[in-house]
């Protein structure tokens, strides 16, 4: 073979090399790439060009978000939500492959998603409620979203935390979450006329309640059952409540990458 094609033999492998190899560290012309198979690291080589040393590092990959695990979500209305939320950290299965979507949900138990949701602690979590008793798991939530404003009890000293949590209760918990975090506006007569205008069970809404609901539907956290019914008296589903989780989770977050 002659010179000239021996050096174009050499030039089309090393233009082949340099177009199937992956680039490493591209800003610093130091590191060089020893190996580009599709594994599960990788290792970069440093070129003895600068300081005449050499040697090697092993780039561990990035891990990803946790995929959803539920196998009774598939084809669900809130499918998409579900599994958002749980790779945000926010909901937890019955078990570690069953979410159950449509059962309900009581009021300690939509606490303890506001309190995860918002990344509360535990600070000044004074009792409150005779009926919480300090040995119960939701203790110390019920307690710090209690004296956070987020939740109130159906009275001074009795929260419900057993009580399947309402529509109504859901959405009012909801607002004050995100009114905690310094979100949401306080609606005129006519706004709260407005927004509730289109349901046609709008008269079964608590009176002292409307304005929070109002405010809920305004933010867009919470939603009618349909279109013309709220249901505020209807019993949440665990797949409704992390619906509102989620969106909760996802306005605060907004909010503070615009910060």
């Amino acid at each position: 073979m002659r010179v000239s094609q021996r050096f174009s033999t050499v030039i089309l492998l090393l233009v082949f090399l340099m177009a199937s190899a992956v680039p490493v560290f591209a800003a610093n012309p130091n590191f060089i790439l020893i190996s580009n198979e599709l594994t599960a690291d990788f290792t970069v080589r440093q070129a003895g060009s600068r300081g005449g040393g050499s040697g090697s590092i092993t780039v561990p990959p990035t891990a990803g978000p946790p995929e959803c695990p539920f196998t009774d979500i598939s084809g669900h209305w809130a499918e998409n939500q579900i599994g958002e939320a749980y790779t945000n950290g926010l909901v937890k299965g019955i078990s570690p492959v069953v979410f159950a979507p449509d059962r309900t949900i009581t009021r300690a138990e939509f606490t303890a998603l506001l309190v995860r949701t918002l990344s509360l602690e535990n600070v000044n979590s004074v009792g409150k409620y005779q009926d919480v008793e300090p040995d119960k798991w939701y203790s110390d939530i019920i307690n710090i979203a209690a004296n956070a404003g987020i939740v109130q009890g159906y009275s001074s000293s009795t929260f419900g935390p057993d009580d399947l949590i309402t529509r109504e209760q859901m959405a009012i918990m909801a607002f004050r979450a995100i009114k905690f975090k310094g979100m949401g506006k306080q609606l005129n007569a006519a706004e709260i006329e407005q927004l509730l205008a289109g349901f046609l069970d709008r008269s079964l809404i608590s009176r002292w309640a409307k304005s929070e609901v109002a405010a809920a539907l305004d933010l867009g956290i919470v939603t009618g059952r349909t279109s013309a019914v709220f249901g505020p008296d209807d019993n949440a589903t665990r797949a409704e409540a992390t619906v509102v989780v989620n969106r909760i989770y996802n306005l605060v977050q907004g909010t503070n990458a615009k910060k």
